[in-house]
């Protein structure tokens, strides 16, 4: 046998094998024994035939096949979801004060655009005066926050948390000058 018959049947006998091979692949691979089972996208599923006899005239029986049955499951009627609950919207206008402070009352404006703004009065020598003033906002999670100034020159700010019935306020006035905080628990009058 010469070089090239020998190098002849060796490419015969490869590119057979190699052939055989690619077969088996692809019948392992659509029997679903490995790879992604495109093999199972080609199966349809059974239909269910159902028989529904009709009568036509008196002695004769229709049996018709209905490709597509329905089912006898009871259906049930499902009930709507309940609406969620819309925030209640508060008004803080009016006069509040802490009963921890009986000589200090505070007023709230707070206007249909969100914004909220306060005065402080405080009694001095039996007169209410003005000690404070500020502008600010109330968040959707009824959170306030009023940078303020005072009668004297110095700065702040409240940050508070309005309650879920509108009618107290806690929280904290800090002010930047002299670093002091003071708590609060405001009412609503």
């Amino acid at each position: 046998m010469s070089d090239k018959t020998k190098f002849s049947t060796s490419i015969v006998a490869i590119t057979g094998l190699i052939t055989a091979v690619g077969g088996l692949i692809t019948i392992l691979f659509n029997t679903g024994f490995f790879g992604d089972k495109k093999g199972d996208e080609k199966k349809q599923p059974e239909k269910e035939v159902v028989y529904i006899p009709e009568e036509k005239n008196d002695d004769e029986q229709v049996i018709r096949i209905d490709p597509e049955p329905k089912s006898f499951v009871d259906e049930e009627v499902m009930p709507k979801p309940k609406p969620k609950p819309e925030p209640k919207v508060y008004n803080l206008t009016g006069n509040w004060f802490d009963p921890n402070y009986p000589g200090a009352k505070y007023y709230f404006n707070h206007e249909s655009s969100g914004a909220i703004s306060f005065t402080e009065y405080s009694s001095v020598f039996g007169q209410w005066v003005v000690t404070s003033q500020g502008t600010g906002t109330i968040s959707s999670n009824k959170r306030i926050e009023i940078p303020y100034n005072t009668s004297v020159g110095t700065n702040g700010r409240f940050d508070g948390v309005l309650s879920n019935n509108g009618k107290t306020i806690s929280g904290t006035a800090s002010d930047f000058v002299s670093g002091a905080s003071l708590p609060f628990n405001l009412n609503k009058q």
